[in-house]
């Protein structure tokens, strides 16, 4: 099992003595250090994590990232499963909100970014809200390798 890496942090001194906060505030007020590799997403061991952002989507978040100071986007595709720089290129120059699904970047990334978001214990957004209520079993992911689409 691995080692358990959040904060020892005293509630008392975090929220004081007050009982009315509710368990979301808490943990919030807490700001869980939780390392990203150690979520687990349902599916993520078959490959099957259902994806409920589109390819722009990821694309932005991609672009953010890349602001980020000292942030190498070699090293962070290596770690996210070994893609590969052309590969990145490619879904990074298409347009569009399903351009690039096929690309294996697609999937790494919106894995990554969400077990981000877990981590970070941030809500879900209005339109990631929107898109699991419009598409139930997630956006269609194009397996090239295997020429049919699959649903994740």
């Amino acid at each position: 099992m691995p080692p358990d890496r959040t904060k020892q942090v005293d509630i008392e001194k975090v929220h004081g003595s007050k009982a009315s906060d509710d368990e979301a505030t808490i943990q919030r007020k807490l700001k869980w250090s939780i390392d990203w590799r150690e979520i687990r997403l349902g599916g993520e061991d078959e490959g099957s994590v259902l994806v409920f952002d589109d390819c722009d989507d990821v694309r932005r978040k991609i672009r953010k990232l890349q602001r980020s100071q000292g942030f190498r986007i070699t090293y962070w595709l290596r770690h996210i499963g070994g893609i590969k720089y052309n590969s990145w290129s490619r879904f990074m120059k298409a347009e569009g909100p399903d351009a690039g699904a096929e690309n294996g970047i697609y999937y790494a990334a919106y894995a990554y970014f969400e077990k981000i978001r877990i981590a970070e214990g941030k809500k879900k957004t209005a339109k990631r809200e929107q898109n699991e209520l419009e598409h139930p079993q997630g956006f269609v992911v194009r397996d090239r390798r295997q020429t049919r689409d699959s649903i994740h």
